[in-house]
């Protein structure tokens, strides 16, 4: 039974760290010396086993030393678990990830088991989609979304301008508040039968602008 223990102990750790396919390191809080990586590991980075666990923490990770020192200090006393960090790879390269950490002991030592997530990727996106979001703020032409039945969940700063409607009027309604009676049905069946087709429509509406009780007229556009 004393023979059989250490054996089961190394298949779980087998199971939980070295054969998981997440990206997984076992770190020494003291100084972040990397104790071990998992194949994961070794393909995300780019290192062999043996040359990552000859490394230090702070070889891969892009913050100040002192910073590192002070987020291992956190997760050692159960203060913050989660990260963002930027990783350094071995052929030069620098990439985004997000790193969960807690603390284990093993054999009476702790250390810190962090999962590493490649989001290098996701913030390309959100920071494309932060850029477009700013130019369609900034647009003079109006600009609508709808959801797949035709309800408005945004609008930009131009089609308040145009339509005389604000924004929280807009959201949850459908664009035929606009509808100024100039086009038939089957203009608009015809419209939002190519939009959910996922084709692109283009022509002329003729749209009504938001009746205000002081002025008590309409306006119309063609947009």
């Amino acid at each position: 039974m004393a023979e059989e223990r250490p054996r089961q102990s190394e298949a779980r750790y087998r199971s939980l760290i070295r054969d998981h396919k997440a990206v997984k390191l076992l770190i020494d809080p003291q100084d972040g010396r990397i104790v071990d990586a998992n194949r994961a590991a070794v393909s995300f980075y780019g290192w062999s086993h043996e040359e990552l666990t000859h490394m230090f923490i702070q070889q891969i990770n892009t913050l100040p030393t002192e910073v590192i020192k002070e987020r291992m200090a956190q997760v050692q006393e159960g203060r913050r678990a989660h990260f963002e960090f930027q990783d350094r790879c071995a052929d030069g390269s620098a990439g985004d990830v997000e790193v969960y950490s807690g603390r284990v002991d093993v054999d009476g030592k702790p250390y810190l088991h962090s999962i590493i997530y490649d989001v290098t990727q996701r913030k390309k996106m959100e920071a494309q989609q932060a850029r477009w979001l700013t130019a369609i703020e900034q647009a003079g032409d109006v600009v609508l979304v709808t959801d797949a039945e035709g309800i408005i969940e945004y609008v930009n700063p131009a089609f308040e301008t145009v339509t005389g409607y604000a924004r929280d009027e807009a959201i949850g309604q459908k664009p035929n508040i606009l509808k100024s009676g100039r086009q038939d049905e089957a203009f608009y069946r015809e419209m939002w039968a190519t939009l959910e087709a996922g084709r692109r429509w283009s022509g002329c509406m003729i749209n009504k602008k938001r009746r205000h009780p002081v002025h008590g007229r309409s306006h119309h556009y063609a947009g």
